[in-house]
């Protein structure tokens, strides 16, 4: 197991703190894929990074505009990931502590780590899946109502335009 994973996996009640996230949150991310996923599963990782693309600018550059996330799938090779790739993989079973829908933050390259817990779901894997993206992204919880809302019980299903704003707002905007 790679030294990014263990560092990942040792946060506590499934929200990493951010420290050691790079202090420039770029405006556009490429979110990789793990073929891990099941089809059905690929598909709704697929519908949160749309949600987010909703919300969210679009990044500027140098070949014009593009969206915010940019998804491939493809297998996440995490010591071959560069700064401002986003790597969501699925975790089989369900975490310690039972309530714990996945695990996102980033490590101190600036590569942003996002682990679910399919089977552990008993809801929405693109709710959780946007929630942790929000936390790859550099965003902490939010106040209910937002998916990234520190429960699935107070959480929205998408992303709302308070999600947004606080993405926003780690970026200075």
């Amino acid at each position: 197991m790679s030294a990014r994973k263990w560092a990942l996996l040792a946060g506590t009640a499934g929200c990493l703190a951010m420290v050691g996230c790079a202090p420039d949150y770029p405006d556009h991310y490429i979110v990789q894929i793990d073929p891990g996923f099941t089809p059905d599963q690929q598909e709704q990782v697929l519908e949160a990074v749309a949600q987010w693309n909703a919300a969210l600018p679009v990044a500027e550059s140098l070949g014009g505009t593009q969206p915010a996330l940019s998804p491939i799938v493809g297998p996440c090779l995490l010591d071959e990931l560069a700064p401002g790739t986003l790597c969501v993989m699925p975790e089989p079973g369900a975490p310690e502590g039972g309530e714990v829908e996945g695990k996102g933050g980033c490590d101190e390259s600036g590569v942003g780590l996002v682990y679910l817990y399919p089977d552990a779901i008993p809801g929405s894997l693109s709710q959780a899946a946007a929630h942790e993206l929000g936390h790859a992204m550099g965003l902490g919880h939010l106040a209910a109502g937002n998916v990234m809302c520190a429960s699935p019980g107070c959480a929205s299903l998408t992303v709302q335009a308070g999600d947004a704003a606080a993405w926003k707002a780690v970026r200075g905007r």
